[in-house]
């Protein structure tokens, strides 16, 4: 899945967002950057780090035991 990361402005601050899961839509979004391009930055960072297992995401609609 060939994966876009994007940025917008929340106010004062930029945040990064990609998909982590098409079916259903799951997104990662991490905001607080004072510029798009710092957003943009850490958005390739965090990308890259979840793509090597470095981020785990968890569903809430798995029962942990």
């Amino acid at each position: 899945m060939s994966t876009k990361i994007r940025t917008r402005k929340r106010g004062n601050t930029y945040s990064y967002s990609f998909d982590i899961s098409k079916h259903p839509r799951r997104m990662k979004e991490k905001g607080g950057f004072a510029t798009e391009d710092e957003a943009f930055e850490a958005g390739i960072q965090a990308y890259a780090a979840w793509k090597s297992g470095n981020i785990g995401i968890t569903s809430e609609k798995v029962k942990l035991r």
